[in-house]
Protein backbone atom coordinates (compact mmCIF):
# COMPACT_ATOMS: atom_id res chain seq x y z
CA UNK A 1 0.00 0.00 0.00
CA UNK A 2 1.25 3.56 -0.53
CA UNK A 3 -0.52 6.77 0.72
CA UNK A 4 0.34 10.15 -0.42
CA UNK A 5 -0.70 13.41 1.27
CA UNK A 6 -0.06 16.35 -0.51
CA UNK A 7 -1.51 19.08 1.12
CA UNK A 8 -4.91 19.63 3.26
CA UNK A 9 -6.86 23.03 3.40
CA UNK A 10 -7.98 23.05 7.49
CA UNK A 11 -9.43 26.22 9.15
CA UNK A 12 -7.51 28.93 10.77
CA UNK A 13 -7.54 29.08 14.26
CA UNK A 14 -9.91 30.78 16.83
CA UNK A 15 -13.20 32.03 16.37
CA UNK A 16 -14.95 31.11 13.28
CA UNK A 17 -15.59 34.64 10.94
CA UNK A 18 -16.95 33.20 8.00
CA UNK A 19 -20.27 31.79 7.68
CA UNK A 20 -19.95 28.62 5.45
CA UNK A 21 -23.23 29.17 3.97
CA UNK A 22 -22.66 32.70 2.53
CA UNK A 23 -19.59 31.06 0.75
CA UNK A 24 -20.05 30.62 -3.28
CA UNK A 25 -19.59 26.39 -4.15
CA UNK A 26 -16.25 26.50 -5.65
CA UNK A 27 -15.31 30.25 -4.22
CA UNK A 28 -12.25 30.92 -2.44
CA UNK A 29 -13.42 30.23 1.44
CA UNK A 30 -11.55 33.27 3.73
CA UNK A 31 -11.89 30.79 6.71
CA UNK A 32 -9.71 28.15 4.92
CA UNK A 33 -5.51 28.22 4.76
CA UNK A 34 -3.58 27.03 1.59
CA UNK A 35 -6.16 28.01 -0.81
CA UNK A 36 -3.70 28.07 -4.06
CA UNK A 37 -2.60 26.54 -6.96
CA UNK A 38 0.46 24.04 -5.73
CA UNK A 39 2.60 22.31 -7.94
CA UNK A 40 4.05 18.61 -6.84
CA UNK A 41 6.74 16.39 -7.96
CA UNK A 42 6.97 13.15 -5.86
CA UNK A 43 9.10 10.08 -6.33
CA UNK A 44 8.82 6.81 -5.43
CA UNK A 45 12.35 5.21 -3.99
CA UNK A 46 12.58 1.10 -3.70
CA UNK A 47 15.69 0.30 -1.30
CA UNK A 48 16.72 -1.90 1.21
CA UNK A 49 16.64 -0.60 4.53
CA UNK A 50 14.55 1.28 6.68
CA UNK A 51 13.84 4.94 6.49
CA UNK A 52 16.62 5.70 8.26
CA UNK A 53 19.34 4.01 5.80
CA UNK A 54 21.56 6.73 4.52
CA UNK A 55 20.20 6.21 0.54
CA UNK A 56 17.07 7.32 1.58
CA UNK A 57 18.04 11.16 3.02
CA UNK A 58 20.77 11.97 0.86
CA UNK A 59 18.11 10.38 -2.44
CA UNK A 60 15.32 13.00 -0.96
CA UNK A 61 17.76 15.91 -0.29
CA UNK A 62 18.96 15.66 -3.86
CA UNK A 63 15.65 15.43 -5.70
CA UNK A 64 14.40 17.96 -3.41
CA UNK A 65 16.94 20.38 -3.16
CA UNK A 66 19.53 20.06 -5.28
CA UNK A 67 22.80 22.32 -4.46
CA UNK A 68 22.43 25.60 -6.73
CA UNK A 69 24.44 28.29 -7.33
CA UNK A 70 23.34 31.28 -6.94
CA UNK A 71 24.78 35.15 -7.33
CA UNK A 72 25.40 37.64 -10.29
CA UNK A 73 27.44 36.91 -12.83
CA UNK A 74 27.69 33.13 -12.93
CA UNK A 75 24.33 32.12 -14.36
CA UNK A 76 22.92 30.02 -11.86
CA UNK A 77 21.71 26.64 -11.72
CA UNK A 78 22.51 23.57 -10.81
CA UNK A 79 26.61 22.60 -9.34
CA UNK A 80 27.50 19.63 -10.46
CA UNK A 81 29.50 17.19 -8.01
CA UNK A 82 32.92 17.78 -9.85
CA UNK A 83 32.79 21.38 -8.66
CA UNK A 84 31.39 21.26 -5.82
CA UNK A 85 32.79 23.94 -2.66
CA UNK A 86 32.72 21.15 0.14
CA UNK A 87 32.68 17.43 -0.45
CA UNK A 88 31.89 15.63 3.01
CA UNK A 89 33.57 11.98 3.11
CA UNK A 90 30.57 9.79 4.87
CA UNK A 91 27.31 9.63 2.92
CA UNK A 92 25.51 9.80 6.46
CA UNK A 93 26.24 13.53 6.49
CA UNK A 94 24.20 15.55 5.02
CA UNK A 95 24.91 19.35 4.60
CA UNK A 96 21.88 21.01 5.39
CA UNK A 97 22.83 25.13 4.78
CA UNK A 98 25.82 26.89 3.90
CA UNK A 99 25.54 30.58 4.11
CA UNK A 100 27.32 33.94 4.84
CA UNK A 101 28.32 34.30 8.68
CA UNK A 102 26.29 36.92 10.41
CA UNK A 103 29.66 39.07 10.95
CA UNK A 104 30.29 38.83 7.32
CA UNK A 105 33.32 37.37 8.33
CA UNK A 106 33.36 33.94 6.36
CA UNK A 107 30.99 30.77 5.84
CA UNK A 108 28.93 29.26 8.04
CA UNK A 109 28.11 25.34 7.48
CA UNK A 110 25.26 23.45 9.37
CA UNK A 111 25.70 20.19 8.54
CA UNK A 112 23.75 16.99 10.38
CA UNK A 113 24.49 13.26 11.11
CA UNK A 114 21.24 11.26 9.45
CA UNK A 115 21.14 7.75 10.50
CA UNK A 116 21.06 7.44 13.99
CA UNK A 117 25.05 6.44 13.84
CA UNK A 118 28.13 8.42 14.82
CA UNK A 119 30.31 9.15 12.01
CA UNK A 120 33.53 11.00 11.88
CA UNK A 121 33.16 13.17 8.84
CA UNK A 122 36.43 14.63 6.55
CA UNK A 123 34.89 17.63 5.19
CA UNK A 124 37.17 18.70 1.76
CA UNK A 125 37.20 22.42 0.94
CA UNK A 126 37.73 23.48 -3.17
CA UNK A 127 38.51 26.66 -2.41
CA UNK A 128 41.54 27.40 -0.39
CA UNK A 129 40.39 27.70 4.08
CA UNK A 130 42.57 29.60 6.33
CA UNK A 131 40.81 28.26 9.46
CA UNK A 132 37.60 26.05 10.65
CA UNK A 133 35.88 26.52 13.94
CA UNK A 134 32.83 24.77 15.79
CA UNK A 135 30.80 27.05 17.26
CA UNK A 136 27.55 27.30 18.51
CA UNK A 137 24.07 27.47 16.23
CA UNK A 138 24.27 31.47 16.98
CA UNK A 139 27.67 31.54 15.52
CA UNK A 140 29.00 32.00 19.28
CA UNK A 141 31.95 30.45 20.98
CA UNK A 142 34.11 29.35 18.29
CA UNK A 143 36.05 26.76 19.32
CA UNK A 144 39.06 25.84 16.21
CA UNK A 145 39.39 23.14 14.36
CA UNK A 146 42.38 21.49 13.08
CA UNK A 147 43.11 22.30 9.59
CA UNK A 148 45.64 20.13 7.10
CA UNK A 149 45.57 20.73 3.46
CA UNK A 150 42.13 22.02 2.89
CA UNK A 151 40.67 19.52 5.14
CA UNK A 152 39.31 19.17 8.61
CA UNK A 153 37.44 16.59 10.36
CA UNK A 154 34.37 16.50 12.54
CA UNK A 155 32.91 13.58 15.00
CA UNK A 156 29.43 13.19 14.91
CA UNK A 157 27.36 11.81 17.67
CA UNK A 158 23.94 9.70 16.18
CA UNK A 159 21.53 12.70 14.73
CA UNK A 160 23.91 15.49 15.88
CA UNK A 161 23.56 19.02 13.98
CA UNK A 162 27.04 20.83 13.83
CA UNK A 163 27.15 24.21 12.54
CA UNK A 164 31.28 24.74 11.21
CA UNK A 165 32.60 28.56 10.92
CA UNK A 166 34.73 28.53 7.68
CA UNK A 167 37.34 31.21 6.85
CA UNK A 168 38.53 31.72 3.88
CA UNK A 169 41.69 32.55 2.88
CA UNK A 170 42.45 35.97 2.05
Amino acid sequence: MIDLNLIRSVPYPGAKVVDDATVTPGAVHAGYTDQTDHTFRYALYPHAGGPASVDVQRTAYEFNLPMRISGSGNGGGILPPAQAFLTVSVPNVIVEAVKQAESGDGWILRLYETTGAAAQARLTFALHVAAAAETNAMEEDPRPLDMAENQVTVAFRPFEIKTIWVTPAA
